[in-house]
């Protein structure tokens, strides 16, 4: 089948096999015709009463031969047409352009409004090659963390105690790591770089059983900020360290490390899709003053949800004013995350 503009032509092929039986029955019977029955020799007799009949059966079976091809070819035909119309074709001989047009026209009657394709491509329809690529990238099957922030107003600084536990999967062989970054700041001006990496305190560190605690500082580099201008920290400590490309690797790194106590938010953000996240937050009583503080926060996705919905996935709730819960139950795509905010109890 070849196409040319919007038109298909289709062209059917005869066996060679059909063709010589045909033209050779054809052949035998013109021969046959031509040899005088009122020859006297007797070879011409026996050759003019073969040629017939074997000219015929040559010339009946090549024309059975076409009809039964044309048959199989109408009902493989039919299949197919079946199975365009039901959607059930494969779709590898396509080009991507090809496929990218397809989806496209298949959008534009799918989101049951009287829409055409311009339409579609003028849309937020157009943000669909962003989650195709994460669909064919990594993704986390769960990612659970705990946050323990400890004030203290001796020393002007949060203590945060970071508890991270995930699953991350990695189905089609990517390049993949376990990286953590983390922005501080100099607590004197002559620090040297191994001083810096010691703010950055690995307290646990698990790839699926094998435990890397005692090797987890040389996996610590120390690097600029790029712009320094949109924050107050003054460098930033990088903890990472590559993964075999296996299917599946379990996490669970625990580490801690130091803010000025007036930075009083939080912000987190999912870097791969996830189907399970659980994050909870407790700030504790500052350990110098006795001071109660509490936090507070919103979460935010690609879509809005309403967590008073069950059918939505996600909650955060407020167990108390110094422990905050946030649930994503259901898939979240990446930049999913939520903002918190600490403040004394008064």
């Amino acid at each position: 089948m070849e196409k040319k503009t919007d038109d298909y032509f289709t062209s059917i092929k005869v066996s060679t096999l059909t063709k010589w039986m045909i033209g050779g029955g054809i052949a035998l019977l013109v021969i046959g015709y031509l040899i005088p029955d009122e020859g006297e020799l007797w070879v011409w007799k026996l050759a003019s009463s073969l040629l017939e009949p074997v000219g015929t059966t040559l010339f009946s079976a090549g024309i059975v031969s076409v009809v039964v091809e044309i048959s199989t070819i109408k009902n493989v035909v039919k299949t197919a047409l079946n199975d365009i119309l039901s959607g059930d074709f494969s779709l590898e001989t396509f080009s991507k352009e090809r496929l990218d047009k397809l989806s496209i026209r298949i959008a534009s009657k799918r989101c049951g409004k009287d829409v055409d394709e311009n339409y579609i491509l003028d849309s937020l329809y157009i943000l669909e090659p962003k989650m195709l690529e994460s669909v064919s990238g990594m993704y986390y099957k769960k990612h659970k963390a705990l946050y323990k922030i400890k004030p203290s107003s001796k020393r002007g600084v949060f203590v945060k105690r970071v508890e991270l536990d995930y699953e991350i999967i990695n189905p089609f062989e990517l390049e993949n790591q376990v990286i953590q970054r983390i922005q501080l700041y100099n607590i004197t001006e002559d620090m040297s770089d191994e001083e810096r990496k010691k703010k950055f305190k690995i307290l646990k560190f698990k790839i699926n059983n094998t435990d890397l605690t005692s090797e987890a500082d040389t996996y610590k580099t120390v690097l600029e900020i790029p712009d320094k201008s949109q924050t107050s920290y003054h460098y930033m400590v990088e903890f990472k360290r590559k993964l075999q490309k296996c299917r599946s690797h379990k996490i669970k790194l625990h580490f801690e490390y130091e803010v000025p106590i007036t930075d009083v938010t939080q912000i987190y953000k999912l870097k791969y899709p996830s189907k399970h996240l659980e994050h909870e937050v407790i700030i504790e009583t500052d350990r110098d003053t006795k001071e109660e503080w509490k936090v507070q926060g919103n979460a935010f996705t690609a879509f809005y949800l309403n967590q008073d919905d069950t059918d939505s996935g996600f909650s955060m709730e407020q167990k108390s004013d110094n422990i905050l819960k946030v649930n994503f139950n259901n898939w979240c795509v990446p930049g999913t995350g939520y903002v918190l905010y600490y403040s004394k109890n008064i």
